[in-house]
């Protein structure tokens, strides 16, 4: 897969710090994490732009918040959602994730609009938000 097409993560403040050192040193993933590059209390919104900007795909445990985010901003680079999990179980199901979008990309499925949520149980939906 050409470097150009690989995605690109922004781990949301809410979402287990350890996501960040796993994604880039186990996955190759170039990976920042919000509250590195704003500020820590940061709006969810400030979190898209910056996403967007540098189309990055969002990884969060805040559900509700960003499906209304991403329902009222549909162009997005891609939003994964996940469980309020313990951090080892967090990496195990962003894993399974990441394994899911970059068959989705071979596939010519690309993440851009997309939420991906994964629950508990790793069982991963696809889809968009209606607007």
């Amino acid at each position: 897969m050409a470097q150009e097409k690989e995605p690109k993560a922004l781990i949301d403040a809410s979402a287990a710090r350890a996501l960040v050192e796993h994604l880039i040193h186990h996955r190759g993933i170039d990976t920042i994490r919000s509250d590195d590059r704003l500020a820590p209390d940061a709006s969810d919104e400030a979190v898209l732009v910056l996403a967007r900007a540098e189309s990055r795909i969002i990884v969060t445990i805040n559900a509700e918040d960003f499906r209304r985010l991403a329902r009222r901003i549909p162009h997005h680079p891609g939003l994964v959602i996940m469980p309020s999990v313990n951090k080892g179980r967090q990496i195990a199901l962003a894993e399974l994730v990441m394994d899911r979008m970059f068959d989705d990309i071979e596939a010519g499925r690309r993440p851009e609009g997309h939420v991906y949520e994964v629950d508990e149980n790793g069982v991963i939906k696809r889809y968009k938000l209606p607007a």
